[in-house]
């Protein structure tokens, strides 16, 4: 089970019929991440601008009338470690949630030169 992927060319990677969200904007701070997720996923109003809520709405979908969901991160993150770990944590929920229903699969990409830094915090996560 592929959790998260990296892609060498990014910015070519446009699977057709899916849902794309592009985080292309820099990131820096939790607040940052949470306005970006909620412009490019297009979250309901009730969407609270919080972890919990994060969480609610990555594990509902059901304003996506596309079945493939994709989170595309062009760039690095320059959050902090510990918000880092909570994102990737809320990620990996939301993958795996979506594994075990099967009305939307949602994946998760990131630039292949992020590969050894995400798996590093993978690691502290798995």
């Amino acid at each position: 089970m592929n959790k998260i992927i990296f892609i060498k060319d990014i910015k070519s990677y446009s699977p057709k019929n899916a849902f794309i969200a592009r985080l292309t904007q820099e990131i820096l701070t939790e607040d940052d991440l949470f306005n970006e997720l909620n412009k490019q996923l297009f979250f309901p109003d009730y969407f609270g601008f919080n972890w919990n809520a994060l969480s609610d709405c990555l594990n509902d979908f059901r304003w996506i009338e596309q079945e493939e969901i994709i989170l595309i991160h062009y760039q690095n993150l320059l959050l902090d470690d510990l918000i880092m770990n909570i994102y990737l944590e809320v990620l990996l929920d939301a993958i795996e949630k979506w594994e075990e229903r099967k009305d939307h699969y949602f994946e998760v990409v990131f630039p292949m030169d992020l590969e050894v830094k995400i798996n590093h915090y993978l690691e502290n996560i798995l």
